[in-house]
């Protein structure tokens, strides 16, 4: 969970053991005695001592033979800011591929895939925003693009090889991608629910927005937002979400 939670710029990166050959490290001992603590505290304790803990261990390991290696640990931060931002391809993989020994059924009567977003926009940058910090910005830019280009092709995936009852639009190029069944039939059946941040999408739902607004609501560090997303996702779900994604139709198919 902490290491979920590491975005650059909040958390620190969680060292977390990945062989069973990690050796005991002493500065764990002090993260044990949270435990102890009523539940409340311990949360509280452990979000005030996350970052200290990390960097405590990671000086441990420089300085002791006993502390965490690179061999033996692992640096983790959020998945949002790999190639997994969107997981379903991810877990599609998890849950049949045989390495992983869940092997479950294929086939849209056997697996549902549902994959819910926390607001999405493109990332844009214009000739007059670049300025003197022009290498940087589009360095920083790229990054984020391929972010965003990697959720869209895990889209593009999970709408081809599924079954779905209402497209997710993808680009102005292709729209989506229904009408293309994969070889043997679908997989799995697939819905996706999500909002747009843009201006003209929020329009939709009949709020009177500005530009300023969505570019506000686009800004997903900001605690002051938190109201006002929950309000527009609401919306987007009685609109989205019908009972047969979930249970199947009504005549019991």
């Amino acid at each position: 969970m902490r290491a979920s939670t590491a975005a650059p710029t909040f958390f620190d990166p969680e060292i977390i053991a990945i062989t069973k050959a990690s050796s005991h490290e002493p500065v764990k001992e002090i993260e044990k005695r949270l435990e102890e603590l009523p539940l409340a505290s311990r949360v509280w304790a452990r979000l005030l001592t996350s970052s200290l803990m990390t960097r405590l261990r990671a000086i441990y390991g420089m300085v002791s033979d006993k502390g965490p290696k690179k061999g033996t640990h692992g640096l983790f931060i959020d998945g949002g800011v790999s190639p997994y931002n969107n997981p379903g391809m991810a877990l599609l993989m998890l849950v049949t591929l045989q390495q992983f020994g869940i092997c479950w059924d294929l086939g849209a009567n056997n697996l549902s895939i549902i994959s819910v977003g926390t607001g999405w926009f493109r990332t844009k940058l214009s000739f007059n925003e670049l300025g003197f910090a022009g290498p940087l910005k589009l360095a920083v830019q790229a990054m984020l693009s391929a972010i965003g280009d990697a959720q869209n092709l895990a889209l593009i995936q999970l709408q081809w090889l599924g079954q779905t009852s209402q497209r997710w639009e993808i680009n102005s190029e292709i729209e989506g991608v229904e009408g293309n069944p994969p070889p043997g039939g679908e997989w799995f059946r697939f819905q996706r629910y999500d909002v747009s941040l843009e201006l003209e999408k929020l329009r939709h739902f009949g709020l009177h927005y500005q530009e300023a607004d969505a570019i506000r609501l686009q800004q997903m560090d900001s605690l002051g937002i938190i109201k006002e997303l929950y309000d527009i996702g609401y919306q987007a779900a009685k609109e989205q979400v019908l009972p047969e994604h979930l249970f199947g139709k009504p005549d019991g198919a």
